[in-house]
């Protein structure tokens, strides 16, 4: 049996986001799967393992998943990389679905595409109108057709200088809490985390040197996330507070807050799905070598991953153990 991990890119829009539980919904995994069925027709029931979850209505340019394929009913007969490759998009462009495989490579057994994951790259998309508007009325804009769900349209006041300094407030090792729904933050998850945030100008939009109403009409910037992995809703509330301090509606000091008391309700503003890419998954270029050896995935993770998550879980348990016993007297 052959491991195999997949690159893929689509659009967010039509999807219930990349995984669902209802095996009948139009998720990113439940199409690329019977996409894998029936172009590929492998000799095994396979499941599909990504390394970054993704909402509905967010964009990929680059996502990753494993999987293991055979040819035939009896665990033998490998596929060529090219072969995958070719095979599932032929399938996807038939149905004329918003995916497409634009990589695959075969790893080594013990490959998993979450755990060898060294960082996650997200893109987040704004344009600013240049002429005054009332953002309540964004909607009432002639904006392109071809952008509508691919970027988070906003109105002045926009302060440039500000943008760049809440990026740099929330760059570092911090803990994130804030940025997060509280309830959807597990026991054993770390809020802490590594992040490098940038700003940038972006291009214009698609066609819009083209289309005269657009022509000049608004300014782009993309907004760099870069760190090893991301709570629930994070990006976008971290844009929502960039992006909220830029245009005013709150100071910097309010974002330090949002550090420094992770822990207090803030109420951040979250921005929209359609503006936020999954710009790249990260690997260390030698995990990505076939070598045809095999091993188990916990003993390549180095970091203290699963251990710590064991020993925060079994401290859970403990606690919860000790709360009924109170409670019970």
């Amino acid at each position: 049996m052959g491991r195999y991990l997949f690159y893929i890119s689509y659009e967010g829009t039509p999807y219930r986001g990349l995984a669902h539980g209802d095996p009948g919904s139009k998720s990113v995994f439940n199409v690329l799967k019977d996409a894998i069925l029936r172009g590929v027709k492998p000799g095994n029931d396979f499941k599909l393992s990504s390394s970054s979850r993704t909402d509905a209505g967010v964009h990929a340019i680059a996502n990753t998943l494993h999987t293991d394929l055979h040819k035939y009913i009896d665990g033998t007969g490998e596929y060529e990389p090219v072969t995958l490759v070719q095979l599932v998009n032929k399938n996807l462009r038939k149905r004329a679905e918003r995916i497409r495989v634009v990589d695959v490579k075969r790893v080594n057994d013990d490959f998993h595409s979450r755990f060898y994951a060294t960082s996650r790259t997200y893109l987040y998309r704004i344009a600013v109108r240049q002429e005054e508007t009332d953002i309540d009325y964004m909607h009432r804009l002639p904006i392109s057709v071809f952008q509508a769900d691919k970027v988070a349209y906003i109105s002045k006041p926009f302060d440039e200088e500000k943008l760049r300094e809440a990026a740099t407030i929330l760059t570092g090792k911090l803990d994130f809490a804030a940025f997060s729904a509280p309830r959807m933050i597990q026991p054993w998850q770390n809020t802490v985390k590594d992040m490098q945030v940038s700003v940038h100008r972006g291009m214009n939009g698609f066609l819009d040197e083209h289309t005269a109403y657009m022509r000049d009409k608004f300014q782009y910037w993309d907004l760099i996330f870069n760190g090893n992995s991301f709570l629930y809703h994070q990006v976008r509330k971290m844009t929502g507070a960039m992006v909220q301090s830029a245009r005013n509606r709150i100071s910097l000091d309010d974002v330090r807050a949002m550090i420094d008391r992770p822990n207090e309700n803030h109420d951040i503003y979250g921005m929209p799905a359609h503006g936020l890419y999954l710009k790249s998954v990260n690997y260390k270029e030698e995990d990505l070598v076939f070598t045809g050896e095999e091993g188990l995935t916990k003993q390549k993770r180095t970091d203290g991953f699963f251990e710590n998550k064991e020993k925060i879980r079994q401290q859970f348990l403990l606690k919860k153990q000790k709360d009924r016993k109170d409670e019970n007297g």
